[in-house]
């Protein structure tokens, strides 16, 4: 289950991905990554059904 203090960053630029997850962890957030919406909807799915 995903926490209110969660969040899932979406962006084929690795660079900014990593720093949104940076930032974002420095403040207390829990941080997922995908590199396409693709990947977000199938991540989704899956942790629906778990």
């Amino acid at each position: 289950m995903i926490d209110s203090r969660h969040i899932h960053v979406i962006d084929n630029k690795p660079d900014i991905v990593e720093l949104i997850r940076y930032n974002s962890s420095k403040e207390g957030l829990a941080v997922s990554t995908s590199p396409d919406g693709e990947e977000t909807l199938r991540r989704i799915k899956l942790a629906i059904l778990h």
